[in-house]
């Protein structure tokens, strides 16, 4: 249900990326090393400054019900006090659920398992916090309605 859910279609445009700051310290990176699957991962690092983005996408026209969404992220040289969550708002209301990535190749695979669509509209997201010199991918965003 997601469009372009693991950014190997050139067109990102579905995706929204907000960031604090002049610099934006995300890009989509072709390296199948970094990626879940494919070739393609979203990616971020800075080497001189604190970061903190959010990429996200707003799904329409959904069936009324219940939802599942997760996604898969690595990366490494986080510190304690940094923020990664994956959200999902819908009926104004917002679901979230913290993770954090540890080392190269070890994929986290958080997840919201109940998501109630009642309007048909659900925004979906990862928002990070993290110190300069962290780095890191998210992959394959997956929203299965999973009920009535």
């Amino acid at each position: 249900l997601v469009q372009n859910p693991s950014f190997e279609d050139s067109n990102t445009s579905m995706w929204k990326i907000t960031y604090v700051g002049e610099y934006n310290p995300t890009d989509y990176q072709e390296n199948a090393k970094d990626a879940y699957t494919g070739n393609i991962a979203y990616h971020f690092w800075s080497e001189d400054s604190d970061m903190e983005f959010a990429i996200e996408q707003e799904l329409g026209d959904l069936e009324p019900g219940t939802y599942q969404l997760f996604v898969y992220s690595q990366g490494g040289d986080i510190s304690l006090d940094s923020v990664m969550e994956l959200y999902a708002i819908t009926n104004g209301e917002e679901q979230n659920v913290s993770f954090m990535v540890t080392t190269y190749g070890d994929w986290k695979n958080p997840s919201i398992p109940e998501i109630k669509v009642t309007d048909g509209t659900l925004t979906i997201g990862v928002r990070m916090k993290c110190n300069a010199r962290s780095w890191g991918t998210v992959d394959d965003f997956t929203l299965n309605r999973i009920s009535d």
